[in-house]
């Protein structure tokens, strides 16, 4: 099953950022969406990554915003969007559903002991999100700039990852470093406030990096067997092509990389905990 196309009826208002600057948007069935266009000719490699990291987390069992394409009309287009150039670029674009009720990982000043980690209801899923974050070479989250959002329900946050535009080690998919890990580890999630405690407090022990290191290959296993559904869902406009997939197939389940880049995680989570 390919994924769902939106229509995007009404522009509510741009977010401002350093990167992509999305809009927040309405659908045909009300629904709020966060829509996300390339921003030049050359940046359609940053959308395909957009897809291709909300289609792989799910794998990771991870939460991500449902995610979906979007067209908007030509009225629309007249009316609000004629001086953004990137919506001449294609009429296809990256939307993820518009959460309420979230607060940014790197709004929160404090979130120290026992008590408040037991606000967070699965305590490793940042561990796992800042593993996966080095499986894909996520140059963009880090302490300063999350891309984390805590949703609250039932007096408890639930961890969602987003914006991967600036993945795989921000090169084209074709130009991947086979075999090579370049990940900064300084730049970890885990270094942020909450990433320190939660650490710090799990009971990590030879048990629990066994488990944790399974839990990682099952991850890649999955991927792995699922992989050739994962690229056939990413809509057409974004489709890799074949040396793209080829390197990317190479990149992600290189054994010796992968042996790397669980290192790297328990590198991390050992200085930590010095």
């Amino acid at each position: 099953m390919s994924i769902q196309n939106k229509n995007i009826i009404s522009i509510i208002k741009k977010f401002p950022t350093d990167g992509h600057s999305p809009y927040l948007a309405l659908n045909d069935e009300f629904e709020e969406f966060v829509v996300k266009p390339p921003q030049s000719q050359y940046d359609f490699g940053a959308i395909k990554k957009e897809f291709l990291c909300a289609l792989l987390l799910p794998h990771w069992s991870l939460l991500t915003p449902p995610f979906f394409s979007c067209n908007v009309s030509q009225d629309l287009l007249a009316a609000t969007l004629m001086h953004d150039n990137r919506f001449k670029l294609t009429d296809s674009y990256f939307a993820s559903l518009f959460i309420e009720d979230v607060t940014e990982l790197n709004q929160l000043f404090e979130f120290k002991g026992k008590v408040a980690l037991k606000s967070i209801r699965i305590k490793e899923d940042l561990i796992r999100l800042a593993l996966f974050d080095v499986w894909v070479e996520n140059d963009d989250r880090k302490p300063t700039n999350s891309n984390v959002l805590l949703k609250s329900t039932e007096n408890q946050f639930d961890i969602y990852a987003i914006d991967h535009a600036f993945t795989f080690a921000s090169v084209a998919l074709d130009s991947l470093y086979i075999g090579i890990l370049s990940f900064s580890d300084n730049d970890s999630i885990l270094y942020s406030e909450l990433g320190k405690e939660l650490v710090r407090n799990c009971e990590i022990n030879d048990n629990w990096l066994k488990e944790f290191e399974q839990y990682f290959y099952l991850c890649i296993q999955n991927c792995r067997e699922n992989f050739k559904d994962i690229i056939n869902k990413i809509p057409e406009t974004y489709q890799l092509t074949v040396n793209e997939i080829n390197c990317l197939q190479q990149f992600l389940f290189d054994d010796k990389r992968n042996k790397e880049v669980l290192s790297t995680l328990f590198y991390i989570i050992n200085d930590i905990r010095k």
